[in-house]
Parts: C-alpha cells; structure tokens; sequence
C-alpha cells in the first residue's frame, strides 16, 4: 500500500505541475527587465530610485559572510597559508577557463565556456523554454549534471578570495567577467541551466558570497551591481514559483536547497515586501523539513551518507545565517546536533564515511577550494557552531569555511575547549535509520540495514540491506561501490546500485527491490528490512537483522545476518543465513578495496592490503561455499569510475542453509600468526551455543549466543 500510495500522491502532484506546464507555455515567462526592476523598487520600497536601492545594498548589507574580511584575511595569511595556495591555484584554472567538475578530468573551455553542455560526450542542450527543455536525453550518454555543475559556480568564490589575498585585479574582473557571461548566455527562462530550481539557489548562494568579498574591497561598480542584483532577484522569483516541493513526507535535499535561497535573498532583498516573505516561508519550511527528512536518530532519510552531509550543509548554513536575526527554536538545534553525532560515529579510521547510497559529490558553498566532500571538516565546523567539542578532530585550528561563516572569533573558541575531552568513537546502532558499527581501536565495521526511505519511494536508495564495509586501520578492506552516475545511462546507473554491486547476501540475478525502467531515482519496496537484535558491551558486539526481499519468490527464502565482534581477539564472525525450502543459486559478495586478495583454497581467502602490511582473512566454515574473484569496478564519487575485484562465494543447492565465517585481520604473514589466530577463531567458536535445526547436518542454520546469555 505505502508503494501505491506514494505513487498516486505523486501522479496527483504530477497532474497539477503538468496544468501549471500548459499555462506556462501558453503565457511564457519573460526575463525581469531593467524597467521592470526599476518599477519594483519605485513602487515597493521606500528608496527614490534603483541606484540608490543598489548603494544601500553594497553599502550595508551582508547576507552569507560575516561582516570582518579584513581580520579573515590577515588570519588566513598567518594561518591558512595553504589552504590560500590550493585558493589561488583554483582560481588561476578558472582564469583560463579549466575547471573540475565533480570526479571527472579537468576540462579546458578556451576563450568561450559551452554553459549548456555535457563536455565529455560533447552534447548540448538546445536553448529551449525551460518548461520543454528535456532534462535527460535518452540513448545519448549525455548527463546532465555537468552543465548544472559547472553553472553552480564555485569557482567564483575562489577567484573573489584570490583577489583578496593577491590585490591583483585579474581575479576581480574574471569573477564579474564569469557572471555577465552566465547571465549572457542562459537567458531567463531558457536552456537547461533553468530546468532545476536547486541549481539556480546553489548558484545564486555562490554568486552572492563571490560579489560580498569583492564588495567588501570597493570592487563592485553600480552598473554591474544593477544588473547582478536584478538576475539574483529573478532567480529566487524563478525558485519561489517553480519550488520542487512534493509534500507528504517525500520531499528532498533540493526542497532544502530551494528554501536556503529563498532565505539568503530574504535577507538580501529585505526592503522588499516579496522579500520579506521568501524570508518568513523559508524559515518556517526549513524547521519542518528538518525532522520530515531525518529520522529520529539523526540520519537523512534518503538512504544516503552522502546527503547527509550535504542536507547537513544546507541546515548549518541556514542555522549560521538566521543565528544572526533572530535563529530557529531549539529543538531545530537539537535535531542538527544528532545529524553530526551521528555522521561522528560512522567516519571510519581513515576519515572518510562508507559510500553508502547515491552520492552525487554535491556541495553548497565551499571557501576552501576543497570541492569533495570532507566529512572531518564538515565535523569540525559542526563542533565549533553547534557547541559540540567532543565531535571535534585533533586538528590546531578551524575549519577555514567557518571564518568566514561563524568569523575570526571561532579561533578563540576552539582555544576554549581544547582541554575538552574529544569522544572515542566506539560501537553504535542507531535503530531507526538501522545503521551501526562494530569497532573498536582501528577495527573498523559498518553494518547497514537501512529501510527503504524517502516516504518509500526510495529515491537515492541501493540495493544494500544487509551491507558492510570492513577497515583495519588506513586499509579499506571491503567498501561500497559507489554510484559512479545518474542520468546519463539506464543501465549503469541500475548497475551501481544494484544488489550485487554491494556487500550482501541475495539470491544470484535477483534484486532485492525491483527498479523500475526510466524511473533513475525510485526502487519497488519490495523489501522489509529490520534489526533484530543488538547487543553491546566491553568484550563484544553483536547484531542481527533481516529483510523480507525474497519471499516474494515462488519458494520464499527469507535472508538475515548476524555479526559478531569480538573486541578482545579482534575478530569478526559472520552468519548469513538463507531460510527457505527449494533450490536456490546464493551467493554472499565482498566488494574488495585496497587489496590483493589471494584464494588459498575453500576455506580461506587472503585479503592483503596495498597500504601496509595488514591481511583480512576470509575463513569459512560451511560447506559448499565456492569462492570466486572476480572484475568488478567502483566509483570513488561522482563521474570517477577505477577497476576493482569482487569476492563472490556462491552456492547451489538446497535450503534452508547458511553461511558462516570470519573475517579476521592480522599483520604479517608468519605461520605461527596464523596459526594462532585461527586457534582464536575455534575460541570464540567454542564459546557460541550453536542450535541445529533443518533437514540434515548439511542444511543447518545457527543460532549465536553466548553461553552466559541462556535464560
């Protein structure tokens, strides 16, 4: 029912925009014009003419950065000397036209930058009315986020830095120089840089920080301070009526990405009555939105760590700016602060997150010309803003964003809690987004059984119920493969986030939920997924859940996974179990890292990192497990794809059966280690009360449990 529900609800809404579509086209929109502008600021404010609207607002107005650029600078200088040459080597690709967008190559435009185009299959979109503009082009391999990417405009941020750090008047003119020609070349309402209103608030978040640095040094003339502020104020109205809302619990980061800019050009245009009301509407709508689209726990509900940092971007900056007029109640406060918390917990030894759901490498606003996602410095931001000094890293000193966002003062309150213990991440389920880890030191193990989110549709949902990532330290053993990309191909874009391109137990050649074909941002729920049991102490961890995927088969199978860690031998032992009666072809998959994995024969498999001297042994102790490595590929973020290898261990036969093994780490490859850690399995093993049941010895399932656990 919830599928045919949201659907329904969907089509409706789909119906309205459709009718909204026709009176577009039947009256299309017409760009704001110089008199149009100049007649909204004669009749709507109390200023005598558009100059002086325009003076007051470079004069006073300050909507993103705070206001100290100078004591930034000097900070910067004494401080940030290399975060100020990564700035300045940004910058000087922009100023010959190269830039990197997203995870693909560097590309170099030239004289003339192609706004409108996939420049890696070199496909343009047609100047169309932005209603009849078609967003994906079928059969071409064209993708459209890289004309929506390469418009977000990062770079202008970067160049307005340069030239506050340099004084050379290179990067001034090149910032104004990228505008007029974006405004030249994108006509409102035309062209596919107007087809998605996320998009213009992201880029007019980045023109609006760019134009602040450089207004702040006198290097905005009126005349082109006229015609910026005019296509900043036809962007929110192009936001405001074309808002990507869909209501009911299934609204997304772009909703968000709509609402922070309708709230920075509320303040902006704040003289104005339309304003005014962007202002109030966008507050109102993001104290909503922030506990419709995070669960209880604190997780994005659209199945993603990657949107999780970039929702948590967006919240941040809306907290940081509205901080500053008045701010959102505190329960908004408290529901960020467990969206960092929980972040803090899954960030593995090496500092990244898992890659787990879609990932399109998306950011918001970003000073220091670092353009992926860093989840330790979006932490630390974090700790210093929202009072959480226990979240924090070891580094000496502040996120450079937060200068500009928080100010130079944040440098003095890092210094007021350095004494303040820093958390030691350790085991943690969060029950309602059904994401945990199972570490301790530098194990690292993170276990997904996350349902099915964005009010079921499960637009940035992967096959990955039953999913782990295992690190031992800076080796990535087992990872995720990534999402690689969105619209350009059907078939790659099911590939990555099907169930065989993640870490679990299924049923071979069949998904866990269906896809549905042209649909690139919603699955079937054909599955269920629940924890169903968690346990955690000093000496061990243990869970156990389970998803419904397969009983829709003709001889149902239901599939479960029980983990156990046990933190004074340091060692994982797995039990997937496959309850149903008929034949089935199973296999359980590893997607592989940093490794070189070596079979020794059906029992054991070797996964030798490429970063040390670590090994992951992969032993099993059921029979008819057959291990297999086998090519595979993975995407590290969006638009980078590299070569990878799979372990698959498959079986054919008939059930109910499992599969039990452990993944034990170790260093060295001496016999006598071996030797003893294998000897540490049959301890732990000893140790489990194993209760058989089924057919025959051969079509058993186990149950784990302590002995000191018995009733």
């Amino acid at each position: 029912m919830p599928f045919v529900y949201n659907f329904a609800a969907r089509a409706g809404r789909k119906l309205e925009r459709v009718a909204r579509r026709v009176v577009s086209l039947a009256v299309k929109k017409s760009a704001l014009s110089e008199d149009d502008f100049d007649s909204l600021i004669a009749t709507d404010s109390d200023f005598k003419s558009t100059d002086a609207y325009i003076a007051a607002l470079l004069r006073d107005r300050t909507t993103i950065t705070v206001r100290d650029h100078d004591r930034i600078h000097r900070l910067a200088r004494n401080c940030y000397r290399d975060v100020i040459d990564r700035i300045i080597t940004r910058a000087d690709d922009a100023l010959s036209n190269k830039f990197r967008v997203l995870g693909f190559d560097p590309v170099s435009f030239g004289d003339r930058i192609k706004w409108g185009t996939d420049f890696v299959v070199d496909v343009s979109w047609a100047n169309d009315y932005y209603l009849s503009a078609p967003i994906v082009i079928w059969n071409n391999e064209s993708d459209v986020k890289l004309p929506w990417e390469l418009s977000r405009g990062h770079y202008l941020v970067w160049l307005a830095q340069a030239w506050q750090h340099t004084q050379e008047s290179k990067y001034a003119e090149k910032t104004i120089a990228l505008i007029d020609d974006w405004i030249e070349s994108n006509p409102y309402p035309y062209g596919i840089n107007w087809t998605c209103p996320m998009e213009a608030a992201i880029r007019m978040i980045n023109w609006i920080t760019s134009i602040e640095i450089l207004n702040h040094t006198g290097r905005v003339d009126i005349d082109f301070a006229k015609r910026f502020y005019r296509n900043v104020y036809q962007h929110a109205v192009y936001i405001e009526e074309n808002i990507e809302v869909i209501g009911d619990g299934m609204n997304s980061n772009h909703y968000l990405a709509n609402l922070l800019g309708l709230l920075l050009a509320g303040h902006l245009f704040a003289d104005l009555p339309r304003g005014r009301f962007w202002k109030r509407f966008a507050v109102d709508e993001l104290e909503k939105e922030l506990f419709a689209q995070t669960l209880p726990d604190g997780f994005c509900y659209e199945s993603s760590l990657n949107y999780q940092i970039l929702t948590s971007e967006i919240y941040l900056i809306a907290y940081l700016v509205e901080s500053r007029h008045g701010g959102f109640s505190e329960s908004f406060r408290k529901r960020l602060r467990d969206m960092f918390r929980l972040t803090s917990a899954l960030i593995k030894p090496d500092g990244c997150l898992p890659n787990f759901g879609d990932g399109d490498s998306g950011r918001t606003l970003v000073f220091d010309a670092v353009d992926r996602q860093n989840p330790i410095t979006m932490l630390d931001f974090g700790a210093l803003a929202l009072d959480l000094p226990e979240l924090r890293s070891s580094a000496k000193r502040p996120p450079y964003d937060s200068l500009w966002l928080c100010g130079p003062e944040v440098q003095e309150t890092l210094k007021s809690v350095e004494d303040c213990p820093r958390k030691v991440r350790s085991s943690a389920l969060f029950r309602s987004s059904g994401l945990a880890t199972l570490r301790k030191d530098d194990l690292y193990l993170f276990f997904g059984a996350n349902p099915i989110g964005s009010g079921g549709s499960g637009g940035h949902k992967h096959n990955d119920m039953l999913t782990v990532d295992i690190s031992c330290g800076l080796t990535n053993f087992v990872i995720d493969s990534g999402t690689y990309r969105y619209t350009s191909n059907q078939s790659v874009r099911n590939r990555f986030r099907s169930t065989e391109y993640h870490s679990v137990p299924s049923v071979k050649g069949i998904e866990q939920n269906r896809f549905i074909p042209r649909i690139l941002f919603a699955i079937r729920p054909d599955a269920k997924v629940s924890v169903r049991r968690w346990e955690s102490n000093d000496s061990y961890d243990f869970i156990e859940a389970e998803h419904t995927a397969y009983t829709r088969l003709s001889n149902p199978l239901l599939i479960s996974r029980s983990i156990y860690f046990d933190k004074n031998e340091r060692l994982w032992i797995f039990r997937d179990r496959f309850d149903g009666r008929g034949q089935y072809d199973l296999v359980s998959s590893l997607i592989l890292g940093d490794v070189i994995p070596q079979i020794h024969d059906s029992k054991r498999v070797s996964l030798n990192s490429k970063v040390d001297d670590s090994t992951l042994d992969i032993i099993t102790f059921s029979d008819g497990w057959l291990p297999e490595v086998v090519a595979h590929e993975v995407s590290p973020e969006y638009g980078a794809r590299r070569e990878a290898e799979k372990l698959v261990f498959s079986y054919s036969g008939s059930g109910p059966v499992e599969m039990l093994w452990a993944a034990m780490p170790h260093r060295g490859e001496q016999e006598d280690v071996l030797t003893h850690r294998a000897r540490a399995v049959l301890r732990v093993l000893s140790e489990l009360e194993l209760n058989r049941v089924g057919k025959t010895g051969a079509t058993r399932s186990l149950t784990l449990r302590r002995r000191s656990d018995k009733d």
